[in-house]
C-alpha cells in the first residue's frame, strides 16, 4: 500500500507542533485518528507509529477497510461508528474504496458518496475512549468522519482528556473547539482550506 497524506498533518505535528527536540511527545506520543480507513491512505498518524514510536487509537467504521488495517497497523483499533450518543441506529454509506463514506444523514459530499447503505450504531468518542482505557493525554487527535464531525464532539467531555493537538475536516466545529479552550492554528505544509487545525491555550 503506498502511503499518501495530502494534508501533511503528520509533518505539522513532528515539525511544527512538537517540533522542539528536547519534547518527549516528539518520540513515543499517543494519537487518536478517527476516520483512519485503512491506517495507511491518506493517514494522519502513520508516520508518527512508524518512524516516531507514537502509540494511539484508530477508529473506522467501514467494515471494508478492517481487514486491511489491522494488516497495516500494529496500534489499537475500533469498529465503532461514531456518533452524539449511544445507541442510535443510522444509515451508514459504506464505500467499497473510498474515504466518501459516513453517516447519510450528516455525510458532507452525498453526492459523492456511493456504495452499499447499511444500518449501523453509533457509539460516542467517550465511550470508545473508555473501552480502550486510552491515557488521559491524547498529544494530537484527528477527526475526519465526512460531515459528523461535530456531532461527534457535540458532547464529548474535553475536561477529561488533555488533547493538546486536534486536527478537523470542515469548519463545523471552530465555535465548539474555541469554547473548551483551544486556538485555532496554521498548519504551514497544508495548502488545502478544508482542514481546521486547533492548539490547547496554555
Amino acid at each position: 500500500m503506498t502511503y499518501l497524506n495530502d494534508t501533511k498533518n503528520d509533518q505539522w505535528i513532528i515539525e511544527h507542533v512538537f517540533s522542539d527536540p528536547e519534547n518527549v511527545c516528539k518520540e513515543g506520543g499517543f494519537f487518536v485518528e478517527a476516520g483512519a480507513l485503512d491506517g495507511v491512505r491518506d493517514s494522519c498518524t502513520y508516520k508518527l507509529e512508524t518512524e516516531f514510536a507514537w502509540d494511539g487509537l484508530l477508529i473506522e467504521a467501514n467494515s471494508n477497510f478492517q481487514a486491511a488495517l489491522h494488516q497495516n497497523r500494529r496500534c489499537m483499533i475500533a469498529h465503532e461508528c461514531l456518533g452524539e450518543q449511544d445507541g442510535d441506529n443510522v444509515h451508514y454509506i459504506q464505500p467499497h474504496n473510498s474515504g466518501l463514506g459516513g453517516i447519510k444523514k450528516t455525510i458532507r459530499h452525498p453526492k459523492k458518496a456511493t456504495g452499499k447503505r447499511v444500518t449501523k450504531t453509533t457509539v460516542t468518542l467517550e465511550s470508545v475512549l473508555r473501552k480502550f482505557h486510552v491515557p488521559k493525554v491524547i498529544h494530537y487527535l484527528a477527526l475526519d468522519t465526512e460531515g459528523s464531525e461535530f456531532q461527534i464532539l457535540k458532547y464529548f467531555p474535553f475536561d477529561e482528556w488533555d488533547i493538546r493537538a486536534v486536527s478537523i475536516e470542515g469548519s463545523d466545529c471552530d465555535d465548539l473547539m474555541e469554547a473548551w479552550g483551544y486556538g485555532e492554528v496554521i498548519n504551514p505544509f497544508n495548502p488545502c482550506t478544508h482542514e481546521r487545525y486547533y492548539m490547547k491555550c496554555s
